[in-house]
């Protein structure tokens, strides 16, 4: 190997171990790969993870076997690593898994997006499409620029952050819209709020002390409430949270 070609896979190896550590602490927290908040940071974390592992020859899922290494090396100091390992073991898998399919998918829509650059004697992938193999399916920017390189093309890089900057000032207006998760103060929504609290407890008492609060959204006519969780509700553990809310109200 050459010179450059070891740092560059040293590099890697550095980022994975690093990554894996803090997803690995993240995951004993309750924290769990998703578009928000501490979720998205973890999530950026495993994926980045992925893309170097890919980048070194390793097709295979990995962050669960480093995770497992993670949690043998500091249990003794941090014993929520072992409590929460059973619930760690079952999401870390399923990240690696959507991510898996987004690569997958971004890569056929990357390949259409050749085909009709090409014939035209383009080499240059648009901000704005390269933003929307990011919004859309979810595909790293640095894999489009990775795969733009390895066919002669290149990223208008400025056009994909003007994109981004847009996508992320309609975010904030969407978001301020909703501060303090009520989008008023109406005396229904304050019942709702209210409602929360025991849904939470109510969650927690079926499913165990492992579900935590990750955001609502109360309106007059609705209340959306997320949380943490490695598995779809059955309709009995629903049927349960219903019955104890009920007899609290």
């Amino acid at each position: 190997k050459s010179m450059a070609k070891i740092h560059s896979d040293l590099t890697a190896l550095r980022i994975i171990a690093d990554h894996s550590r803090t997803m690995t602490f993240m995951a004993a927290d309750h924290v769990r790969p998703s578009n928000l908040g501490q979720g998205y940071v973890m999530r950026r974390l495993m994926r980045r993870a992925i893309r170097h592992g890919r980048k070194i020859g390793i097709e295979q899922h990995f962050l669960k076997d480093l995770a497992e290494i993670i949690i043998e090396q500091y249990k003794d100091i941090y014993p929520e690593l072992y409590v929460n390992r059973a619930e760690m073991m079952a999401v870390i898998p399923e990240e690696e898994d959507r991510f898996t399919q987004t690569l997958a998918q971004g890569l056929r829509e990357f390949e259409k997006v050749v085909k009709e650059i090409r014939p035209h004697g383009g080499q240059e992938i648009p901000g704005h499409i390269a933003f929307h193999l990011y919004d859309t399916y979810g595909f790293p920017i640095e894999m489009t620029q990775d795969l733009a390189k390895a066919n002669n093309m290149h990223v208008n890089l400025q056009g994909f952050e003007k994109a981004f900057e847009q996508h992320q000032e309609k975010s904030r207006i969407a978001s301020g819209m909703f501060r303090g998760g009520l989008a008023d103060h109406s005396e229904e929504s304050k019942r709702l709020h209210t409602a929360t609290h025991l849904l939470h407890t109510a969650l927690r008492t079926v499913l165990g002390n492992h579900v935590f609060q990750r955001g609502s959204n109360i309106t007059q006519e609705r209340l959306r409430f997320d949380f943490t969780h490695q598995a779809k509700m059955t309709p009995e553990e629903l049927q349960r949270v219903e019955d104890i809310v009920n007899q609290a109200i």
